[in-house]
């Protein structure tokens, strides 16, 4: 009997012996249970609560009339796994030496620096990149840990991405794990069959992998309704790949914003998943009696993705914040949040204080009446001073985000919010200064559009110093020069400086690619040639491979190309012309449904372009180490003629 059939058979009886959704006697009164729901990458305009005339999420809006939401709240990094750590520790995550979403990647050895000696990097880059820890040390304190040393129940369900074994939610105090791994997204897409057997429900095909999880957390939830319980419910939605219930793609394709800014209808289906799903919960916790009694903190991890494409759109749209997912902008950062504590928080409440996920631990001790260790361990503050409807003792929040990341157009920088006031020194030179600032009044601006620095020089300097101040109080290195550096040479973020420019190269620090009838491996990808096919394969979720060996067209063209794979979501083709942008870029892309079923597929894209063709770029799926093979790519102009086509054999 699985535990699903054995609970459905307690709550039969629990039916018959009492009143459905009959509250608790005051005699059985406990410490209070903790509901801790984390999406991913959902933005903070990604819900109807938050004012989106888009999405339609009636239980993240009935959560927020059951307690307080928060208008300025954060996430502790642009990124997950950092901000994932902050969560569990309360402390920020570049403290612990973790700034980038690797929780997925082997673990470095505990003495390796963040910066290596010799380390260089591109021509463009004024400061170095550090490395990043991988996982979530084992000797670290979580609230995991010590609700379970307390007697509480506890139990992990969903996205982890804090390292692979050792490094484990059953390691950080949490008995019952569903999903709980390394992986940054759905193990193999979001319907099932998934590639993660130890720990997820092999559901049958189709499954929604949020509904599956959500199934175990009812279950969890009935089996300890009579004594306190701990549960993380960390949805993978709102990640990629892009997947979502074709009959809610159906009705999102059918709605139109009245503002004109989010129309991605697969986004829109996969944020009805998660909202149906926080649904169930309350549902569950109402029907069993236990809602009186349980708190429930709902936060997302990072902001909404603008930069990939889904059928022609961004992902999401994250107006009126500037920048989204991986940039350390207000549309990055800041994120949904809501808090329910019930007899202590009024229902429908609002709050502009500022709060971050490093608060999450500290506030959930407070609430269940557990003294924080006595060494102090945290950077957040616990906010029932706010959630009771007092003042939040708080300065100010920081961020650190020291990596170049030209996909969502982030340059490595560190932020300091105080007040009004937000501070972003960027780590690129300014002349013979040393770093480049903004300064923003985010009362007035939110949108971040009118940079105060050259106009409040002190308050510049002044926030600075706290910036120096937080590093070295965090123990967390400055980044230092880069002495690769080339002052004015061509930067892909900004789109500004000299592309001729490049630093002097041995011979042995050449880049070794391997090239196939003209197509190179892109990013982290890597390519073979396999019995007359072009396989490519990713370590992350967004393989691809391109080529300049392009034939002349000028103006629109097609591609024709045919495609054996089982990895997952849509296919895209990038173009870059002469005349446009002058790297691969989602104003020059054009997206194709891919069938994933093992078997050979042709698919037919038409490119809008203008101006003569000068490189070509394909990606098939976007699923993580699964490869994908293809047989041939033809590009067409607009009469059907083939002006150049690739049969795959290594050259």
């Amino acid at each position: 009997m699985t535990i699903r059939h054995w609970l459905h058979s307690v709550a039969l009886i629990c039916f018959i012996v009492a009143p459905l959704g009959a509250p608790r006697p005051a005699a059985a009164a406990q410490s209070p249970n903790v509901i801790m729901v984390l999406t991913d990458d959902q933005g903070w305009m990604d819900s109807g609560v938050y004012g989106s005339k888009y999405y339609q999420t009636p239980h993240m809006d009935r959560l927020a009339g059951k307690g307080m939401r928060f208008t300025n709240a954060y996430s502790a990094s642009p990124l997950c796994s950092p901000t994932r750590l902050s969560v569990l520790t309360g402390k920020y995550p570049h403290r612990l030496g973790m700034t980038s979403p690797v929780g997925h990647l082997p673990t470095l050895p505990a003495d390796r620096p963040l910066y290596k000696a010799g380390q260089k990097g591109a021509p463009w880059q004024a400061y170095l990149i550090p490395d990043s820890r991988r996982e979530l040390p084992n000797n670290v304190l979580t609230y995991g840990k010590m609700f379970k040393a307390k007697g509480y129940a506890t139990a992990f369900m969903g996205k982890w991405h804090l390292g692979k074994k050792p490094y484990i939610p059953e390691n950080h105090g949490f008995d019952v794990v569903v999903g709980g791994r390394g992986v940054p997204g759905p193990p193999g897409g979001f319907f099932a069959p998934w590639t993660n057997k130890e720990t997820l429900p092999q559901s049958k095909p189709g499954t929604h992998i949020d509904d599956a999880i959500t199934d175990e957390a009812l279950g969890f939830i009935t089996e300890n309704k009579d004594k306190p319980f701990l549960l993380n419910m960390w949805f993978y939605g709102v990640h990629a790949p892009f997947q979502g219930k074709e009959s809610l793609i159906e009705k999102y394709r059918g709605i139109t914003d009245p503002r004109g800014k989010q129309k991605c209808a697969v986004m829109g289906a996969m944020l009805e998943t998660v909202d149906d799903n926080v649904g169930r919960l309350l549902d569950q916790l109402e029907t069993l009696g236990i809602a009186d009694n349980t708190v429930i903190i709902f936060w997302s991890d990072n902001g909404g993705n603008m930069y990939n494409e889904v059928e022609g759109t961004t992902p999401t749209n994250n107006a009126p914040l500037a920048m989204g997912k991986g940039n350390i902008h207000e549309g990055g950062i800041r994120v949904p949040a809501m808090v329910v504590w019930p007899g202590k928080v009024k229902p429908g409440s609002v709050s502009d204080a500022i709060v971050s996920t490093i608060d999450i631990f500290p506030t959930m001790l407070d609430m269940v009446g557990m003294k924080e260790p006595g060494h102090k361990p945290f950077d957040g503050i616990s906010l029932t001073p706010v959630l009771t409807g007092g003042e939040l003792q708080r300065d100010k929040v920081f961020f650190h985000f020291p990596h170049y990341v030209p996909k969502p157009f982030n340059m490595s920088a560190s932020a300091v919010r105080q007040g009004d006031y937000k501070l972003i020194r960027v780590y690129d030179r300014d002349g013979d200064k040393p770093y480049k600032y903004e300064l923003y009044n985010l009362a007035k601006d939110i949108g971040e559009t009118n940079n105060l620095a050259a106009s409040m020089p002190e308050k510049v300097k002044a926030m600075d110093e706290m910036i120096t101040q937080h590093l070295i109080d965090t123990k967390t290195p400055t980044p230092p020069p880069n002495p690769a550096y080339i002052p004015g040479s061509y930067n892909p973020i900004t789109g500004e400086g000299d592309k001729s420019l490049k630093p002097p190269m041995k011979e042995s620090d050449e880049p070794v690619r391997s090239t196939i009838d003209g197509w190179r491996p892109g990013g982290k990808s890597k390519i073979d040639a396999q019995a007359g096919h072009l396989v490519v394969t990713s370590p992350i979720s967004d393989p691809w491979a391109y080529t300049k060996s392009v034939p002349k067209v000028e103006d629109d063209f097609v591609v024709r190309v045919n495609i054996t794979g089982e990895t997952a979501g849509v296919g895209q083709v990038f173009w870059v012309t002469n005349t446009g942008k002058k790297h691969f870029h989602a104003d020059n892309a054009a997206t194709f449904k891919m069938t994933h079923d093992g078997q050979a597929h042709t698919y037919e894209v038409k490119a809008p372009a203008k101006g003569r063709l000068m490189q070509l770029r394909i990606d098939p799926g976007q699923a993580k180490a699964k490869p994908a093979k293809i047989d041939w790519v033809e590009v067409v102009d607009t009469e059907g003629k083939v002006l150049k086509r690739w049969d795959f054999e290594r050259k």
